[in-house]
């Protein structure tokens, strides 16, 4: 087992802790994609639109190296008591951490650094409104190489959300691409880089989860010209990879030719 998930299985207990509505597979997921980033050494900024009470930031904020990277968290209501007691358990340096009160609408103009975040995740107001707006200054904040995450994606009390998602893929097919999803959460790259999560999907995101104790079944059930994008389910029939209905046992993935 790899330190960093040594070290996300230390902090689970304190996450679990902490009250909110992220799955335990979600996390791991999370807890995957940015080791995997660190992997890279892809730095850059935090930012999180809807807070909570923490649960969330408190796994991204492990993830910060202070030395150079922020985490902003935006919301309309912070409870800065909680948040602040909460993001204490896991680090005592909060010098890095930017407090924004105030609703996401309009967050493109104000004064951040454009294309400075490895991570954005979308927890906002739940109309399709809010979302695709969120997706908007997701668009001008994301570096080349991060990643963003839309909560509650497939959840069948907030069918806008995942209709706002698809409507921005479709009308902004240059910005992102969607290459996993599953456990209510949506990953979405730049189409320039999304290889590189495709083939992290396909080739250590299944050791990493089961490193943290998340049982999964990672699917590609489609064609890569119907959707190039893996999905997560509960372990489903001792299947850990599965293909499509009609193949089950092969999946179609990305491979880069050289010539």
């Amino acid at each position: 087992m790899n330190n960093q998930a040594l070290s996300f299985l230390k902090i689970k207990p304190i996450l679990d802790e902490i009250h909110g509505w992220c799955l335990p597979e979600a996390l791991a997921t999370w807890d995957s994609l940015l080791s995997f980033q660190k992997s890279l050494s892809i730095t850059g900024n935090i930012l999180e639109i809807g807070v909570w009470r923490g649960k969330t930031a408190a796994l991204m904020l492990n993830h910060l190296n202070t030395q150079q990277e922020k985490i902003y968290l935006v919301d309309i209501n912070l409870q800065m008591d909680e948040l602040k007691k909460n993001l204490s358990l896991v680090s005592n340096d909060q010098d890095n951490i930017v407090y924004h009160q105030a609703s996401s609408f309009g967050l493109e103009h104000i004064n951040f650094p454009a294309n400075s975040c490895k991570w954005i995740h979308i927890d906002g107001k739940h109309t399709g409104e809010a979302v695709y707006n969120d997706l908007k200054a997701a668009d001008k904040f994301l570096s080349y190489n991060g990643i963003v995450c839309i909560d509650d994606f497939f959840e069948h009390q907030y069918p806008q959300i995942t209709q706002a998602v698809f409507r921005y893929l479709d009308k902004n097919p240059y910005s992102f691409g969607m290459f996993l999803c599953g456990f209510k959460k949506a990953y979405l790259a730049r189409i320039e880089y999304i290889e590189n999560y495709l083939t992290h999907c396909h080739k250590g995101l299944l050791q990493d989860l089961e490193a943290r104790n998340a049982s999964v079944t990672i699917s590609k059930t489609t064609y890569i010209a119907d959707l190039n994008c893996f999905s997560m389910v509960p372990r489903y029939a001792d299947l850990i990879l599965r293909g499509p209905d009609w193949d089950k046992h092969h999946l179609e993935v990305n491979s880069r030719i050289a010539i």
